[in-house]
């Protein structure tokens, strides 16, 4: 399926994208931040799109032991419907010394919805 991303037409590929985002919010913060990041889907070329889609749909794999020089920050949203509690475990397991960055409401886009709003712990 990789490979036929690219091609398909950008109408397509911008449907692809789109249709993952979830409807629209009753928090202010999240509606404005998934406009923000359809406004952002609706400029990218289609060879732009067709990349993305390409790199989120290949299996790879990245050895957390790679990452740990690096400072690393987890952001979690207590309201992101496309992240399990399951899943939250089991990132944290794959980065125990990552920085925990804890949002109310931030829907799947926190780090735009909520910024203000981020609190760390260790």
């Amino acid at each position: 399926m990789p490979s036929l991303f690219y091609m398909m037409p950008a109408f397509a590929l911008k449907r692809q994208v789109l249709g993952t985002f979830p409807p629209v919010s009753n928090n202010r913060h999240v509606a404005d931040s998934i406009d923000f990041m359809v406004e952002q889907v609706e400029t990218m070329d289609r060879s732009c799109i067709a990349s993305r889609l390409v790199i989120g749909s290949t299996r790879n794999y990245v050895e957390p032991q790679r990452l740990r020089h690096l400072n690393i920050t987890l952001i979690e949203g207590f309201d992101n419907p496309g992240v399990s509690e399951k899943l939250q475990d089991d990132i944290q397991k794959c980065y125990p010394d990552a920085k925990r960055a804890q949002i109310k409401c931030g829907g799947v886009f926190p780090y735009l919805a909520a910024a203000h709003e981020v609190t760390f712990t260790s």
